[in-house]
């Protein structure tokens, strides 16, 4: 939170005296601020703290912000801002002052985003006019806005579209002050409308853009561009992270959107390239799908925290260079478009915009959202080859195809048996993929070790372990998924490394962490837990340089609607954490649910140690995914740790 809630009483009081609204002559700025409450402002009068900012900025006689409030079901203003009604406000002389209110109508429709830019734009002439879309975000496939008064009813890129027509060239620049929407297909959408675009690959902290800093820096530089502006946007948000300790995630990229174009043919031509190694099978197909795999991606992606589906396009070509000829032109473009950004201390690769790529399929309609919002059909032809391979298991079918028009056919065919799943879901299922082991072995060392079936190698992606610890009651606690695995391409063999150790709070609770993101830097987890009684993830980053452990905050992943949780959630001296445990019956393998641990409370700047694991019996099982990002699983094997510390793998009776 940017400011204690009792200001929000403050600024009601100050604002007791509203002076009428006055229809500005044509000003040097005028920023349209479209802001949907949502569970942001119920919740923690997030979107009320950000008016306090803008009131606070706007010194002068005219307006620089004007707002339309809605969605949500209870505003921290009530004397200002109805909840049943869609209100809207200009922000000038550090007063809110009320113009109009307005039946209620979904923040997520395209007619109400229409309705609000078209008199904006007509009541308040300007030199240069700004947009800002206020609320969560969940990239390309889920868009913008969920009005939780409307049943979480979204914008659409296709929808922004609807409601920017007409508006041609007409802001300055446009932002969204919500995560996620710093990907390529936002900006193709919103080239027509703007010169630049400000936002976010990655989640955005509750706190937000810094409108105190955006206000005072107009009100200096009135005759500023939007470049200028975007800059300072991007340096506020990321001081404000800092100062909050909450940065080590933040991104913000001001993206120029009249160079959009040589991006969008370059990314055209590598999919190509990455298209025909799909289909072509062998070594090319391997290097690229591993590279695609292995960028930075954003907002979860994991089945307990749901799928946004949104990859870094620079780690992506950085990634398949050494197959794909175009992606050196792809990086060049992409550098010439992103003109700024800022990045913490864990997204140091990243290039400022990501794209769709589907790291779990979730089903037909996703790829026909997609499908619409693309304008790089070499990538578009690319990402449809891999959700026909999570389909079928193989993509080298498609070239016997013939040419581009049969080879969509029959991938918009297999794409359409996806059943379509909900987005905290995935394709969970060794059914498809075509990775076989043959057997399974202690070796020389006594460690577990998989043989891979002949050419099952050729189609492996990455191998991780589960471990499950036997609690002596009965019930196996899932401790999470880690990368301590030793993949022999030469042998087809898949061998553990375990050391015996697991990361711990600093009061010895064994922590279940799951491996989110591998990085030649760092590898980022997640850690179901209770926080001061609230269920969320902790995410969690393990610097390889500095060879320790950096507790970044909560996350609660992704709404049923495919809304992207807005906050990371900063932790304070004093929070209880409690870790959750998967359980399973020891006899019959069936989930019971999510166990607590004991409550831990967090010290200041708390950190995770590795500790060694406490004399019981365990259960060590691999988990093997394919190039399509299908999963197969070994058997759990069991090993077992001694009061000294030492251990050793046997095979089950």
């Amino acid at each position: 939170m940017k400011r204690i809630f009792g200001l929000l009483l403050a600024l009601a009081l100050l604002l007791g005296a509203l002076s009428p609204a006055i229809l500005a002559e044509e000003a040097g700025w005028v920023i349209l601020v479209y802001l949907a409450g949502t569970d942001l402002e119920t919740e923690s009068g997030a979107a009320s703290l950000d008016l306090i900012e803008m009131a606070q900025a706007s010194t002068g006689p005219e307006p620089l912000f004007v707002v339309q409030t809605g969605g949500t079901r209870e505003w921290a203003l009530p004397d200002l801002i109805p909840n049943d009604r869609l209100a809207r406000f200009e922000v000038r002389g550090k007063d809110l002052v009320p113009l109009a209110e307005a039946e209620l109508a979904s923040m997520g429709a395209a007619g109400t985003l229409r309705d609000f830019v078209t008199w904006g734009m007509e009541t308040y002439p300007a030199a240069r006019h700004g947009l800002i879309v206020w609320d969560h975000g969940s990239g390309s496939i889920n868009g913008v806005v969920f009005d939780e008064l409307f049943d979480n009813d979204s914008l659409s890129l296709m929808e922004i579209a609807e409601a920017l027509a007409g508006f041609e060239n007409a802001f300055e620049f446009i932002g969204f002050d919500a995560c996620l929407m710093a990907t390529l297909e936002t900006a193709q959408t919103l080239a027509p409308f703007a010169r630049y675009m400000v936002a976010s690959e990655e989640l955005e902290p509750g706190s937000g853009w810094d409108y105190l800093a955006i206000g005072q820096f107009l009100n200096a530089n009135p005759g500023a561009d939007g470049a200028q502006l975007g800059q300072v946007i991007a340096d506020s948000f990321l001081l404000s992270n800092q100062l909050l300790g909450e940065d080590a995630l933040a991104t913000l990229s001001v993206v120029d959107l009249s160079r959009l174009a040589p991006l969008t043919m370059a990314l055209d031509a590598a999919g190509w390239q990455m298209f025909e190694a799909m289909t072509q099978g062998g070594a090319a197909l391997h290097s690229v799908a591993r590279g695609v795999r292995a960028a930075d991606n954003f907002g979860g992606n994991t089945p307990e925290e749901g799928y946004t589906n949104m990859v870094d396009i620079a780690s992506m070509m950085r990634g398949v260079r050494d197959s794909v000829p175009g992606a050196d032109e792809v990086l060049a473009a992409l550098e010439a478009a992103v003109i700024y950004q800022v990045r913490g201390s864990g997204r140091q690769g990243v290039g400022g915009l990501s794209a769709y790529f589907p790291l779990q399929a979730q089903g037909s309609s996703e790829y026909q959202v997609f499908k619409q919002a693309a304008q790089s059909e070499g990538y578009r032809y690319f990402v449809g080859s891999m959700m026909y391979g999570a389909a079928l298991g193989q993509t080298e079918s498609l070239t016997a195809q013939g040419d581009a028009a049969a080879q969509e056919q029959v991938m918009e065919q297999a794409i359409a048996a996806l059943a379509d799943l909900p987005s905290d879901t995935g394709i969970q299922t060794a059914e498809q993929t075509q990775l076989r082991i043959d057997h399974a072995y202690l070796d020389a060392d006594g460690g577990y070790t998989l043989a891979l079936a002949p050419g099952s190698m050729d189609i492996l992606l990455s191998a991780t372990f589960t471990l499950l610890m036997d609690g002596g009651d009965g019930l196996l606690y899932n401790l999470g998924e880690d990368d301590e695995v030793d993949v022999d391409t030469e042998n087809s063999l898949v061998r553990d490394r375990f050391d015996g150790t697991w990361p711990a709070l600093p009061d010895g609770q064994l922590l279940p962490l799951y491996l989110l993101n591998q990085r030649a830097d760092y590898n980022l987890y997640s850690a179901p837990v209770m926080l001061n009684g609230r269920q969320t993830n902790l995410r969690v980053l393990y610097n390889w340089e500095k060879h320790a452990f950096e507790v970044v905050g909560g996350w609660d992943g992704l709404t049923a609607s495919g809304a992207s949780s807005r906050e990371i959630i900063p932790l304070r001296a004093g929070d209880s954490i409690v870790p959750l445990y998967e359980a399973y019956d020891a006899q019959t393998l069936e989930s019971l649910g999510l166990m607590e641990g004991e409550p831990y409370p967090a010290q200041e700047g708390f950190s995770l140690e590795y500790k060694q694991l406490p004399a019981a019996d365990y259960h060590y099982g691999f988990t093997l995914r394919d190039i399509y990002g299908l999963s197969a699983y070994s058997d759990f094997t069991l090993f077992t740790v001694d009061n000294e510390g030492g251990l050793w793998f046997y095979p089950e009776e």
